[in-house]
């Protein structure tokens, strides 16, 4: 079933955590998961599904339960402070990922892109899903990365604090089924209108590339 997110996104420090951490305990969030994951964003050759603010998204993590593989679609809704996705996933372990699987490829093919192949289903690992991934065409690349996540949640509210590479940053999301919702989180845990990064990890990750590329110069 698609699903309405709103999501503000903060860089933080280490001492932010800290506080940050604490005062999500006391206020009730628990820790849902701690692990590290990885990220693979496909794109088609000319970058189609982002013209179209539309995005699908393979991600690798190591559960206590094992090893597993979250597939997402995202179609973004909004461009301002707060990021309003209509989203779609499930893990290929869950009964509902052919469902998912199945919805997926019918909103590429609106969009003129092929389908994905049903092949990567029986996959278990990014290594495998991604050559079989570019062989059908989707040879573009908009995301190949790592981060450790700690989850908190509390009720419909979620609190993810990331940490990508040591010269990329660490930052904290704050996610909602409301634009009201998320503001309200905000306001609660103390973060402040003008420190909202609006831009998704890619833009990020390939940012921090640009510096450190110019700095090497």
């Amino acid at each position: 079933m698609i699903q309405q997110e709103y999501e503000l996104k903060f860089a933080v420090t280490d001492e932010r955590i800290a506080e940050l951490e604490t005062q999500l305990v006391d206020s009730g969030f628990l820790l849902d998961f701690d692990h590290r994951e990885t990220d693979y964003v496909p794109d088609t050759p000319e970058y189609l599904m982002r013209q179209n603010s539309f995005m699908i998204r393979f991600r690798g993590f190591q559960a206590a339960e094992g090893s597993d593989i979250l597939y997402t679609l995202k179609d973004k809704r909004e461009r301002e402070d707060v990021q309003h996705y209509q989203e779609l996933q499930a893990k290929f372990s869950d009964p509902e990922i052919t469902e998912v699987f199945t919805e997926v490829n019918q909103r590429l093919a609106e969009l003129g892109i092929d389908p994905v192949p049903n092949e990567v289903l029986r996959l278990q690992t990014l290594d495998e899903i991604i050559p079989v991934v570019r062989a059908a065409g989707l040879t573009g690349n908009r995301m190949l990365s790592d981060k450790d996540r700690k989850q908190y949640s509390r009720g419909d509210l979620v609190v993810t604090i990331d940490r990508l590479p040591k010269d990329i940053g660490q930052f904290v999301e704050l996610e909602a089924p409301t634009k009201e919702a998320v503001y309200t989180l905000k306001d609660e845990l103390g973060f402040a209108d003008q420190d909202i990064d609006t831009r998704n990890y890619g833009l990020i990750i390939q940012t921090a590339q640009k510096e450190r590329g110019a700095t090497e110069e």
